[in-house]
């Protein structure tokens, strides 16, 4: 885990009195109804997401929880999850189309769970004391990952801590620019009907 998180994760309970539980974003899609797998939350999200009082959180430090090198985690774009009906969970991530980190983690080894539809992880971390970690998968209506992030445990190993925030990771397709199309052969830039565009040579004013 990487430290940077843990300090967050920590802090920002202890500036809300050390004890955390806010209300689901009243501003956000509501979540998908329970079901009894975790298959629907299978998909690839956008690594940088919102909804942190601490400044943009990232996927892949919370889906890969025994990873402490943040250099495998630089340029990372987006992170697919996949979800089996067997029980694995695989989570990759990306960097453009080229996968940095693969993991996978089984319900049968009690890597983690699937619970009325929410993918339950957690693990204990000693940094600044002693505290379990807990990350929730869920999915909202609209297509993005909402994931509770929280920290149960004490802070020195004298202050009790307790809580989650909510966080959101936006389908990664839907911000995906369009690729530009790349010039072979007779396929140019140039302007076609009076607006400039990539078209065939030949249709070029």
């Amino acid at each position: 885990m990487k430290p940077q998180r843990a300090i967050y994760g920590l802090s920002w309970v202890m500036l809300c009195g050390c004890i955390s539980f806010p209300n689901y974003p009243p501003n956000w899609a509501p979540l998908e109804s329970a079901r009894p797998d975790c298959v629907s939350i299978g998909g690839v999200y956008h690594n940088a997401g919102g909804g942190s009082r601490f400044g943009g959180p990232h996927l892949a430090p919370r889906v890969f929880f025994e990873t402490k090198d943040r250099a495998l985690f630089e340029g990372t774009d987006r992170v697919a999850i996949a979800v089996t009906s067997n029980g694995k969970l695989e989570v990759t991530a990306f960097s453009q189309d080229r996968p940095l980190r693969i993991k996978q983690y089984f319900a049968d080894k009690d890597e983690y769970r699937c619970d009325n539809g929410k993918i339950r992880m957690a693990h204990f971390t000693s940094l600044f004391g002693l505290a379990r970690e807990s990350v929730i998968l869920s999915k909202s209506t609209d297509g993005a990952l909402v994931v509770e992030d929280g920290a149960v445990g004490a802070l020195f190993l004298l202050i009790p801590v307790a809580g989650f925030e909510w966080l959101r990771f936006e389908p990664y397709a839907s911000g995906k620019p369009k690729p530009e199309p790349q010039p072979i052969d007779d396929f140019v830039n140039c302007v076609a009907g009076g607006e400039r565009r990539w078209t065939d040579r030949s249709k070029c004013d």
